[in-house]
């Protein structure tokens, strides 16, 4: 998440405390989404702190982009989201195809 204070350092809110974390780890997408592809590397671990009343990390990132210099972006929209989040909900959380009682 990017608030808008700095362009070099965004947040990362309600990562899950079982995962081992470190000062200087690097963040990379995970492909667990369908928004963005794995292996990107997103930034560093400046520092982070365990949220007490919900137990999760916060955790404050220098981007591995610096996006003060950027001159050229492409966005590319994905045609086939309506159809891919419809496919998706035909499967359970354990990647086992759901069948619909009377099917």
């Amino acid at each position: 998440m990017w608030n808008g204070t700095h362009y070099a350092t965004g947040q990362i809110i309600d990562m899950p405390s079982s995962l081992a974390v470190k000062k200087g780890d690097m963040i990379v997408t995970s492909g667990f989404s369908r928004n963005f592809p794995e292996g990107i590397k997103v930034g560093k671990i400046k520092s982070f702190n365990k949220d007490k009343g919900t137990g999760f990390y916060d955790i404050d990132i220098k981007f591995a982009v610096d996006y003060n210099k950027l001159e050229y972006v492409y966005v590319i929209k994905n045609y086939f989201k309506i159809e891919q989040d419809g496919l998706m909900s035909t499967i359970d959380t354990t990647g086992t195809e759901r069948q619909e009682i009377g099917q």
